[in-house]
């Protein structure tokens, strides 16, 4: 084994032998009477799932919200793209009759 195993098998052991000593406080337990406490009533239930449907349906909403304005952008973007490209070709084409013409005088 090499040196570097050695202290690493060292300080495991270490490290769960300090945590064996340590002496676990009573609070941290859950005992058996406190289980009943901390369950629910039946309404109490329904109505977390009620609110953890319409926040679902909130989140879908949202959701379709933001890719119905995410398309949108798209498009206009697209769009504008498309113009500048036309504005372009058309401003190639006019340079090249110009210099077509000029050239042949």
């Amino acid at each position: 084994m090499g040196l570097r195993k050695v202290l690493l098998l060292l300080t495991f052991v270490a490290v769960v032998s300090s945590n064996a000593q340590q002496p676990v406080a009573k609070d941290t337990l859950i005992l058996p009477s406190d289980t009943t406490s901390l369950s629910k009533p039946v309404e109490s239930s329904y109505k977390d799932t009620y609110v953890f449907k319409s926040n679902i349906d909130a989140l879908i909403a949202l959701q379709k919200e933001n890719n119905r304005k995410q398309k949108r952008a798209a498009i206009t973007r697209i769009a504008l793209g498309l113009g500048f490209l036309g504005v372009l070709i058309a401003g190639l084409l006019r340079r090249r009759k110009k210099t077509g013409t000029s050239g042949s005088k």
